[in-house]
């Protein structure tokens, strides 16, 4: 998979409230995937993305400060409890339409 059709993966999983593009997040993203590989990031993306944090929104940081701040370095403790109704909605109405989509396994 290309370095592009990688960034456009990464920022469709990205939580939609905090995505940001540019010249510097993309910047970040190569400096990210020199690092560690695209499956190790994702993977990465997708713990930090169980965790208690960013099940609050407004605590999910910015796409270039995630990226920046190297957190996919970060090891996550295991999520302290399950999600409630109102959280589990609330972290699917933070996800693009593509997004959801893609997790309920339909087409692009």
């Amino acid at each position: 998979m290309e370095k592009d059709q990688q960034f456009a993966q990464f920022w469709e999983s990205y939580p939609a409230s905090r995505r940001q593009r540019g010249y510097m997040v993309e910047t970040l993203f190569l400096h990210a995937v020199a690092n560690v590989s695209f499956e190790a990031l994702m993977l990465a993306l997708e713990q930090h993305m169980r965790s208690d944090q960013w099940q609050t929104a407004r605590l999910i940081p910015n796409m270039r400060t995630w990226l920046e701040e190297e957190r996919y370095y970060q090891v996550l403790p295991a999520p302290a409890r399950g999600l409630s109704v109102a959280d589990e909605a609330q972290r699917w109405r933070s996800l693009s339409p593509q997004e959801q989509l893609r997790r309920l396994g339909g087409k692009r």
